[in-house]
């Protein structure tokens, strides 16, 4: 009858089922074909950031590099005793250098000496036969100084993006980095017909924990080997980044020679959210429309009351060398 509808033949079948399998193989078994041999520390780059940070991106150019594995956020994995709240993006604390992180020490400890294999780690695997590593977390910040005590042979970057930028993504999503004491909250500032108070409340409770755990971050890797990278500069002259990247990298003999395969660039992360192309200021700065006045002056008042009032003008844009970023406080200009 030309209304009943055929049932598809076996070869069809056969395909679509061969399809599935081989679906399923490369969201299991595939993602660990591939062999990391050398474990020393040296072999690993440590990328840090906040969420929404664009670390994703900058850690898939990165690793597509011949012979570079990425490391996908291994401090999302459970662990015994891992904050679960809210949307469960929940930092690590901030601990000495000489202090024990626990279990999450121990995941990162196997991230960066390359024996850490599981499907969310490796979801992104970038080669086969791995001579170094790409170590890229989201939670970490707080830990960095320990990060950087324990493996000074390590490269490491810190990733930065405007907080206001960083907390107006995780405002859209529905996503919280500030949800330790009241996650309930959050939801409720995000929810339909919401006082709109409620969603700036939000906004700068994000700010205030980025700039809180940042300042204790970067006062910690004063003098450490880690490089400062500007997302914003990032999209304006990546070439001139990357090369900044490379030239931090020569003093680790694994990564010289490092060579990012350009194609990655202007190609979205597997993170990206964009529903459309836009040009690199839009992509930097298009969150100063999105808030009222007094909402971005409180926003500067928070960061600045941090310590960190230098790092950003009112434009959205770095204001200061990244290269000065991590320098002794006595260091830094007054104009900083």
């Amino acid at each position: 009858m030309s209304g009943t509808r055929r049932s598809p033949g076996p070869a069809r079948r056969l395909r679509d089922h061969l399809a599935w399998r081989r679906q399923q193989f490369e969201a299991t078994t595939g993602t660990q074909l591939f062999i990391d041999r050398h474990h020393d520390a040296a072999r690993s780059l440590y990328l840090a950031s906040w969420p929404r940070s664009g670390s994703t991106w900058l850690a898939e150019l990165i690793a597509s590099a011949r012979g570079t594995r990425l490391v996908f956020e291994p401090c999302n994995l459970p662990y015994p005793g891992k904050v679960r709240i809210g949307t469960e993006l929940i930092s690590l604390p901030a601990v000495a250098p000489s202090d024990d992180l626990g279990p999450a020490g121990s995941i990162i400890e196997q991230a960066v000496h390359g024996v850490l294999r599981t499907h969310w780690s490796d979801q992104l695997r970038t080669t086969r036969l791995a001579s170094r590593r790409v170590v890229k977390e989201i939670v970490t910040v707080p830990a960095l100084p320990w990060v950087a005590a324990k493996w000074p042979e390590m490269p490491m970057i810190l990733l930065l993006r405007h907080p206001v930028a960083v907390a107006d993504s995780l405002v859209s999503l529905t996503w919280s980095m500030n949800n330790r004491t009241d996650a309930n909250a959050f939801v409720a500032a995000t929810a339909p017909g919401a006082d709109p108070t409620l969603l700036g409340d939000a906004l700068l409770g994000e700010v205030a924990q980025w700039a809180n755990e940042h300042s204790s971050a970067i006062a910690g890797l004063a003098q450490s080997r880690a490089l400062v990278v500007f997302y914003e500069s990032l999209l304006a002259d990546p070439s001139g980044e990357i090369e900044r990247i490379r030239h931090h990298l020569e003093s680790s003999p694994p990564w010289r020679g490092w060579e990012p395969d350009p194609a990655f660039i202007h190609r979205p992360s597997f993170a990206s959210f964009r529903r459309r192309e836009a040009s690199a200021d839009e992509r930097s700065r298009s969150w100063l429309d999105a808030w009222g006045p007094a909402t971005l002056a409180h926003a500067e008042q928070i960061v600045g009351d941090a310590g960190l009032g230098h790092l950003y003008g009112r434009d959205g844009l770095p204001a200061c060398d990244p290269d000065q970023v991590l320098a002794p406080l006595g260091d830094q200009s007054a104009e900083g």
